[in-house]
């Protein structure tokens, strides 16, 4: 008999915030990846792919790109993932305030605003 044991919210986020980096090999046009966000907020950098929503993520301080279905630049983004020297605290701290969910409420509100008043 297989035992599959799904980990809770607090596990995941626990390996996250313990991880060196995380990798985001999508292939799809994701929008907007929530392993991105929750790993930028838990102080992880992030490997993700150029593609979707997740250039407009990861800048150089909290991560690198690579070219999607790359096999190559990904080896190669993952052994310069390993030999960079992150501040954890900064991009955690960067994340929680770039991604704070009043800073996207308000957007949102202007952008409802202006549709309106047309």
């Amino acid at each position: 008999m297989l035992l599959f044991v799904f980990p809770n919210r607090e596990n995941v986020n626990s390996l996250i915030s313990k991880a060196k980096f995380l990798i985001t090999p999508s292939e799809w046009y994701e929008n907007n990846p929530l392993s991105v966000l929750e790993s930028s907020t838990s102080g992880t950098p992030v490997l993700g792919a150029k593609i979707g929503g997740i250039p407009e993520l990861i800048d150089n301080e909290n991560g690198l790109l690579f070219e999607s279905g790359n096999m190559n630049d990904l080896n190669n983004k993952i052994q310069t993932m390993f030999s960079q020297h992150f501040d954890y605290q900064k991009i955690a701290k960067t994340a929680r305030e770039k991604f704070a969910a009043t800073e996207y409420y308000e957007k949102l509100l202007s952008l409802y605003q202006k549709i309106l008043l047309k």
